[in-house]
């Protein structure tokens, strides 16, 4: 149940077929806003009710409007935010959301884009201070079982700066996919994670089931559904590494990690693990490749000559 102030010029000799569209200023207010039945099945495997070709035909005529809306209460599937509002525009097939912002996963969001021609997008995103496994479950783990919410603690933040482009169900089209990520985590644990428990087998009597993290903060780039990691460096609970390479979210994986040999050194329980920057990075360290599927991860002696591109194995 909305309720809705503005006005909306035009819509009368619209309504009786004079003209082809009109303009409109609107500013609408809810207690409780379901988007799930519009938009889609599933995070994983998107698929809106309205497909792209609907849309583009429902707005061929000359429309033009600004809407702001203000949710208390908003959903969409699992995920629940409160204070959501967004306020956007749309002239010559180009829709514009200048402000949108919501509280969600014990955080912020908020994000700015265009969308031109109901294809082509170009957002900037900001997730402040989120809980992080509260956000992979509302988020359904983002459609990989490689890293879930039951394998995270922590407090996130992340910028982003994303280009994509939609397909006719309007779902991202994963290889037209790029942009730039900052991504800060605070109070990091990694519970259960399969591929680096492996690492154990060269570091015994060290516990690989929780590994609790110094903050990581750190750049990314993401092309399609790979994501370049340079000069990654980890201080953990059992292990200080430093990490080059592509992680692929969908297909092959082939990172270089060098574990400096000081991690050999024995380690109280109270061990706080601390950054080293590049004192670390030029010691003498053992160097390790982690290669394959997501579900497949393998960690070998050596490193790959070449991390630009995606690894054949």
């Amino acid at each position: 149940n909305f309720t809705i102030d503005g006005d909306a010029q035009d819509f009368v000799p619209y309504a009786f077929g004079f003209k082809d569209g009109f303009n409109a200023t609107i500013q609408a207010t809810t207690d409780y806003m379901n988007l799930t039945p519009m938009i889609v099945k599933s995070f994983g495997n998107a698929t809106p009710t309205v497909s792209k070709t609907e849309v583009k035909d429902a707005m061929k005529g000359s429309f033009a409007f600004g809407i702001s809306i203000f949710a208390k209460k908003m959903a969409v599937r699992f995920l629940v935010a409160t204070d959501a509002m967004v306020d956007m525009s749309y002239a010559n097939k180009t829709l514009e959301i200048k402000k949108l912002t919501m509280k969600a996963c014990k955080g912020t969001l908020s994000a700015s884009g265009t969308l031109r021609n109901f294809s082509n997008i170009q957002a900037r995103i900001g997730i402040k201070n989120m809980d992080v496994k509260t956000m992979f479950q509302q988020f359904e783990d983002f459609g990989q079982s490689t890293i879930t919410s039951e394998k995270l603690m922590g407090n996130i933040s992340v910028n982003a700066d994303i280009n994509a482009k939609f397909n006719e169900k309007f779902q991202l089209k994963a290889p037209a996919l790029n942009g730039q990520v900052q991504l800060k985590l605070k109070d990091g644990h990694l519970l259960d994670f399969e591929p680096i428990q492996r690492m154990g087998t060269y570091f015994r009597n060290r516990d690989f089931k929780d590994i609790t993290f110094s903050e990581i903060n750190q750049e990314f780039k993401i092309n399609g559904t790979e994501m370049n990691i340079e000069n990654l460096e980890i201080a953990s609970s059992v292990l200080h590494l430093y990490i080059d390479g592509i992680y692929n979210f969908r297909g092959q994986t082939n990172l270089n990690l060098r574990v400096p040999l000081n991690n050999l050194k024995k380690r109280d329980k109270d061990y706080i693990p601390k950054n080293q920057g590049d004192e670390g990075r030029k010691a003498k360290a053992l160097v390790l490749n982690a290669h394959g599927m997501p579900d497949k991860i393998k960690i070998s002696l050596g490193h790959s000559k070449d991390t630009t591109v995606t690894a054949k194995q």
